[in-house]
């Protein structure tokens, strides 16, 4: 079966279920793939709507050499189970990054409830990262999803991972939480709040001392101008 013979088969068992709309689109009529795609280097790398099924030989590739150094996993190694796929094909969103016809990234993400939004995981292949792809993908999603009227958005990273944290502080997410299991080891949660209501409660509620902005300097003032 070729691959638009398979994408049809999938789309037609997923219509006979009843779930011809992914989750993103049932709750907050936000289709991916009628925003896409969506340029996001000057030197041509775009953000590009996919599927489970069209990024699995990217995750086979890549996944385990970008997300263990090693390439071996410490944790749990059964990786594909029939829920786990079922589950991906039904309610995953898939945007794959690409460059002169080759895949470089992918991020998955999918609705966590009615109100948030989970990045389930973005990766970069290591010759593309620090190019500013991955801040340019989830600024644009998070403006999508407030413009869509969820109320967060949240991710999850090793503690370690300080790049990532970095980025996403600058983001504007914040430590909410960690997790340890069975599957990922210890992970830090970070959400950013989309609705003004949602991040004054959570810092009126659990947070004290100073609220902390970014100082603009002189300089960067004369660069804004």
């Amino acid at each position: 079966m070729d691959k638009s013979s398979l994408g049809s088969a999938l789309h037609a068992e997923v219509e006979t279920r009843g779930l011809s709309k992914r989750l993103s689109e049932r709750l907050w009529n936000l289709r991916w793939e009628d925003l896409l795609p969506l340029q996001l280097t000057a030197d041509g790398v775009t953000a590009e709507w996919s599927s489970l099924d069209e990024a699995q030989p990217f995750i086979e590739a890549h996944y385990p050499t970008i997300f263990e150094e090693t390439g071996t996993r410490r944790f749990r190694t059964r990786t594909s189970t029939e829920a786990k796929l079922q589950y991906f094909r039904e309610f995953g969103d898939f945007i794959e990054f690409r460059h002169e016809q080759r895949t470089v990234g992918l991020l998955i993400g999918n609705p966590q409830d009615w109100s948030t939004y989970y990045f389930r995981s973005i990766a970069l292949i290591k010759e593309y990262r620090g190019r500013g792809i991955l801040e340019s993908i989830v600024s644009w999603m998070c403006t999508q999803l407030q413009a869509a009227g969820v109320e967060r958005a949240e991710g999850n990273t090793s503690p370690v991972n300080a790049v990532m944290v970095h980025l996403l502080n600058r983001l504007g997410f914040r430590v909410t939480g960690n997790t340890l299991d069975d599957r990922w080891g210890a992970m830090m949660q970070l959400t950013k709040f989309l609705d003004e209501e949602s991040e004054a409660i959570f810092f009126r509620q659990f947070c004290v001392g100073v609220k902390y902005k970014p100082q603009i300097t002189n300089q960067r003032k004369e660069g804004l101008q």
